[in-house]
C-alpha cells in the first residue's frame, strides 16, 4: 500500500508531499520520499509536487501518479507522478486544455 501527503499535525504542522510504503506482510512502514517543503507561490519550474490533502491518487505500472487536491485555501490542478523504483517526482504537463481546481474526489484507474 502506497501512502501519499495529507496534513501533518503536531509542532510542524503543514502539508506533506511524503511517500511511504506499507508492506502488510512484515507489517513495516518505508518512507520512500521524505517530506520537502515546496514555496507554490509563482513558482512555475517546481521539482517536486507541493504538500496537499484532498488528492486523487492511482498507481500504474511501478508509477504512483497524484492530482489535484488542496494547500490550504488554494485548490490545485497539477498532475505529478512519482517513479516507485527510482523515487522521483515529475510533473506532468498535458497539451490542450488545462485541468479543472479540484480536491475531496476519487480518483479511479482503468487498465
Amino acid at each position: 500500500m502506497i501512502l501519499v501527503g495529507g496534513f501533518l499535525s503536531g509542532k510542524d504542522g503543514g502539508y506533506s508531499n511524503a511517500v511511504y510504503e506499507y508492506d502488510f506482510t512484515e507489517n513495516r512502514m518505508t518512507t520512500l520520499f521524505k517530506n520537502q517543503e515546496v514555496d507554490i507561490t509563482g513558482n512555475e519550474s517546481l521539482s517536486v509536487p507541493p504538500g496537499r490533502t484532498g488528492l486523487g491518487a492511482a498507481i500504474y505500472q511501478n508509477t504512483l501518479y497524484i492530482f489535484g487536491g488542496n494547500e490550504g485555501n488554494t485548490k490545485l490542478n497539477d498532475l505529478w507522478k512519482f517513479d516507485l523504483n527510482e523515487k522521483k517526482w515529475s510533473l506532468i504537463k498535458p497539451e490542450g486544455q488545462t485541468f479543472p481546481e479540484v480536491s475531496l474526489f476519487m480518483l479511479t484507474g482503468y487498465i
